[in-house]
C-alpha cells in the first residue's frame, strides 16, 4: 500500500489541478498478490486500505489537504459501514470512486464505490471528521477552504443509518 500511497503522493503534490470539494473523485487500481486473502479475493481489510487511499485523494485535489498541512489539522475515520456486494479476483482492475454526500454539526459523510466491469462490488459511507484540539464543525472546514457551502441534504437513507448507528452506540454503553 505504501508504494501506491507514494505514486500517489507524487501525483497529487505535482500533476493535480485543484477541483471542487462536492465533485466525486476516481482512483483506478489492479488487485496486487499482497491484496487477496485465501479465498483468492481482494482481503475485506484491504477495502478499508483503498478507501484511505480515496480519502485522501478527495483532500489532495480538493485543495483540503493545505488547510489541513497549514492548520495542523488530523483527518479521523469515526465509523465505516460497508457493504460486499461482488468479489474482486486477483489481478482484477478496479476503479474506487469517492465522494462526499453531505454533513451534520459534527461529522462528514463520504460515499467510496467500488466499481469493476461486473458492476458495484462494493459501497462504503465513511463518518469522518477533522481534529485541531478538538473536533472541528464541518463549517469551520469548508470555511476554512474560502468557502460557503451548505451541506447537501442528508440522503433518507443515511438519516436512518445514523440513527442506527446512534442506538447502537447506546446500546453499547449499557452493555
Amino acid at each position: 500500500m505504501w508504494i501506491r500511497f507514494i505514486k500517489l503522493l507524487i501525483k497529487w503534490v505535482f500533476f493535480t489541478k485543484e477541483e471542487d470539494i462536492l465533485k466525486e473523485k476516481k482512483l483506478s487500481f489492479r488487485v496486487g498478490p499482497t491484496d487477496i486473502d485465501y479465498n483468492l479475493h481482494l482481503n475485506n481489510a484491504k477495502y478499508l486500505s483503498f478507501m484511505d487511499l480515496g480519502r485522501f485523494d478527495l483532500t489532495f485535489k480538493s485543495g483540503l489537504a493545505k488547510h489541513l498541512i497549514k492548520n495542523k489539522w488530523k483527518v479521523m475515520a469515526a465509523a465505516v459501514n460497508i457493504i460486499y456486494r461482488k468479489q474482486i479476483g486477483p489481478f482484477e482492475k478496479f476503479d474506487l470512486v469517492t465522494k462526499i454526500l453531505c454533513w451534520d454539526e459534527k461529522w462528514f459523510y463520504i460515499e467510496q464505490d467500488f466499481i469493476t466491469s461486473k458492476g458495484v462490488a462494493a459501497k462504503a459511507i465513511v463518518k469522518a471528521g477533522f481534529i485541531d484540539k478538538k473536533l472541528l464543525r464541518p463549517e469551520q472546514v469548508i470555511k476554512a477552504m474560502g468557502r460557503s457551502d451548505s451541506s447537501p441534504i442528508m440522503p433518507t437513507y443515511l438519516e436512518e443509518l445514523v440513527q442506527g448507528e446512534k442506538d447502537f452506540i447506546q446500546h453499547t454503553i449499557h452493555n
